[in-house]
């Protein structure tokens, strides 16, 4: 949340096109909703578009055959790159 504050601040002078992205892993339901909903929010006070991808990291890692940590980096990225 910090660099989304610290761009967000510096947008106009840099002249940045933003938009606020997260990523939901399906690792922790319940805070991870609360933070869904904080991140949403904070992109809205801003101004800023926003955009949730949901990702199935567990059958991932085991179809893989990856770590969790592996799995979900590479979905991250996958779903930032879209």
């Amino acid at each position: 949340m910090a660099l989304l504050y610290l761009l967000a601040g510096v947008r106009q002078e840099l002249d940045l096109g933003l938009t606020v992205v997260r990523v939901e892993h399906g690792l922790r339901p319940q805070e991870s909703r609360q933070e869904g909903q904080v991140v949403a929010l904070a992109a809205e006070k801003l101004g800023l578009p926003f955009i949730e991808r949901r990702v199935d990291v567990a059958a991932f890692a085991s179809e893989q055959r990856l770590s969790i940590e592996h799995a979900a980096r590479d979905l991250r990225y996958r779903a930032l790159r879209e």
